[in-house]
């Protein structure tokens, strides 16, 4: 089922993205190279925090996911991050656990459509 709805909706809306960086294609890949670079140690503490039942952890790291992913207008990742941190703000860990899966292979699919992001638009070089 999972696969199906990354099919029916991408895991960012490229167009979205650039209109909110008034079409910096740079800035957007500065910030794609940033998540590339970033993300593994973003889902690394939240297991950490909730294999340590640390709820205030729990919901400093999905609020910094949703402020890593604000720009890509990524929606699936926002609606599970906007879930998790319901439920981390309600002490609910258990609910938290439930959706880790989803939100790390979710944050794999933004990932893989990010480098794709990145190869298809090569830094540029001023000369001046």
């Amino acid at each position: 089922m999972s696969g199906q709805d990354s099919e029916s909706v991408p895991p960012f809306d490229v167009a979205a993205a650039l209109s909110a960086l008034d079409g910096r294609v740079h800035l957007l890949r500065n910030l794609a190279e940033l998540y590339l670079q970033s993300h593994g140690s973003m889902i690394d503490s939240l297991r950490i925090a909730l294999q340590q039942e640390d709820v205030p952890e729990v919901e400093r790291a999905i609020h910094s996911l949703r402020g890593a992913v604000g720009y890509f207008r990524a929606g699936p990742l926002w609606h599970i991050t906007a879930i998790m941190h319901e439920a981390s703000l309600l002490r609910d860990l258990d609910k938290v656990r439930r959706l880790q899966p989803n939100l790390e292979g979710i944050m794999e699919e933004l990932a893989l459509a990010l480098q794709d992001f990145v190869r298809a638009n090569p830094p540029t070089t001023s000369t001046t």
